[in-house]
């Protein structure tokens, strides 16, 4: 029998940054002062230097390993959305997709599928080289069945193209100081605009607002206010972040 007075539980499915500037850890840092349950399952260990990224995949086995307990926890725990991130090979996607597929048929919860998709680093920065950008476009948009929300950078919306604009699908594009939703039919829902911070304290900001938004769907919020109160807990973050990060 579930606990009805529990918090909600939400799954992140990504990297770890060794510096938690983003990725899992940030993610389950954002869960918890949002009021939800984090559970997390990793496709990677990333270390970041000031002028390279190294990224180590999780093999396939022990990513299907973490994927199955998760699943065997929804008996106990209902999971209410999930937040995918960082994959690194087709067979990961493989394995995600297949756990997608087997959540929401599973799951009274109908849990809402966010994709955060990793093409490029920063704003201006892409992450790989083109064959490899090329094979990850690919990857993600196996999930566009699925997805209810993604949440490209500007670079990664350019990368992805129409694929991912579905009939149940909305797109955040995060270009700072201007976020902007769209629709299906890739028409503008709303544009959320914020002022420029005077801060370096930034890394991360980008997956702290889908795992927040990831939280607010979980906790049954509409997808715009859902984003409202996202970026309003990430602004709030960077303001008061310290040590090149959003976190105090």
């Amino acid at each position: 029998m579930q606990n009805t007075h529990a918090p909600k539980v939400v799954l992140t499915i990504g990297g770890h940054d060794s510096r938690s500037g983003g990725g899992v850890s940030t993610d389950l840092q954002v869960f918890n002062k949002c009021g939800v349950f984090g559970y997390a399952a990793l496709t990677s260990i990333v270390s970041i230097f000031d002028d390279e990224v190294r990224v180590f995949p999780v093999p396939n086995d022990i990513l299907q390993e973490q994927l199955d307990s998760v699943l065997q926890a929804t008996s106990e725990s209902q999971i209410h959305a999930v937040k995918i991130g960082l994959l690194t090979s087709f067979e990961q996607v493989r394995v995600v997709r297949t756990f997608v597929k087997q959540l929401l048929k599973t799951s009274s919860s109908k849990p809402k599928i966010v994709i955060d998709p990793v093409l490029s680093i920063k704003e201006d920065t892409e992450f790989g080289e083109s064959a490899d950008r090329s094979d990850a476009v690919q990857w993600y948009t196996q999930f566009a069945e699925f997805a209810n929300l993604w949440t490209p950078n500007a670079k990664e919306a350019e990368l992805l193209g129409g694929r991912i604009y579905k009939t149940h699908t909305y797109v955040l594009v995060t270009k700072p100081p201007v976020d902007t939703l769209y629709n299906a039919h890739r028409l503008i829902v709303r544009a959320y605009s914020t002022e420029k911070i005077d801060t370096h304290n930034v890394n991360g900001a980008g997956c702290a607002l889908s795992a927040a938004i990831t939280s607010n769907l979980a906790l049954g919020k509409g997808i715009e206010t859902a984003v409202a109160d996202a970026k309003k807990f990430v602004t709030e973050a960077i303001e008061k972040g310290a040590f090149g990060s959003v976190w105090v």
